[in-house]
């Protein structure tokens, strides 16, 4: 009988070790990764006018006055009118100044862009009638779209909004007439897609209507809202001026 009861617990003894010799063996792998967001950046820069007594007319010529070499917009031509205002005169009356303002967003070639631009329109009249040139362009490594625009313009009286050019990147261009009109194109089938280095060019006419009052002012402000390109067209909660 002890015999059994010894054999016994050597066998229990023995299945124990060998429990212990096959107990599961283990081990652990890390997986890591490395994770970088993307960033969009859109910018602004003036291009020039037609009607620029301070720098180069860019939609037509350069126009230089041969006595102190100051680019000169009165021997340009004059003051550019809509119908029915002539200026066969050539009289330079009015001026349409546009410059960078706010801050410089980044630069491509060498070529600043801004946070937004400003336009100057002094001694405006009835039938005058200038175009602003000016390029929005992406430098960031998510594409966008430019899926709103909005000009402010301080409630001028008979100012109006007249012929428009946009220039793609493709070079492919498109035309109207209005602020609607442009609105609308800048913002088909969810807006103009700019990869990084891209850029579309706007060519606008302003021109005032013969309601116009005489010694009043007022400032011109372009807002352009560009998202990325999988949420154009969605509300953005961040933004409250579109």
């Amino acid at each position: 009988m002890k015999k059994s009861i010894l054999a016994s617990a050597t066998a229990a003894m023995m299945f124990g070790l060998m429990g212990l010799g096959f107990a599961m063996w283990s081990d652990t792998v890390t997986v890591s990764a490395a994770v970088n967001t993307g960033n969009v950046a859109v910018g602004i820069r003036d291009v020039g006018t037609n009607d620029n007594i301070l720098t180069t007319d860019i939609l037509g010529g350069t126009a230089t006055n041969t006595e102190d070499g100051v680019v000169d917009a009165m021997t340009f031509g004059g003051d550019p009118q809509v119908t029915p205002g002539v200026n066969t005169e050539g009289k330079n009356v009015a001026s349409m100044i546009s410059e960078n303002t706010g801050t410089v967003d980044f630069t491509i070639g060498g070529v600043d862009y801004y946070s937004e631009i400003t336009e100057t329109i002094t001694n405006a009249y009835p039938y005058y009638a200038p175009t602003t040139r000016f390029e929005i362009a992406s430098n960031g490594t998510i594409p966008v779209k430019l899926d709103k625009i909005n000009i402010e313009d301080s409630g001028m009286v008979g100012l109006n909004y007249g012929t428009w050019t946009v220039t793609y990147p493709s070079g492919a261009t498109a035309t109207g007439t209005g602020l609607d009109a442009l609105k609308a194109e800048i913002t088909n089938d969810n807006g103009v897609q700019l990869h990084q280095g891209d850029k579309v060019t706007v060519d606008l006419q302003v021109w005032f209507a013969q309601v116009t009052p005489q010694n009043s002012s007022g400032t011109l402000t372009m807002i352009v809202h560009a998202a990325q390109w999988n949420e154009a067209g969605q509300d953005d909660p961040y933004r409250t001026d579109f």
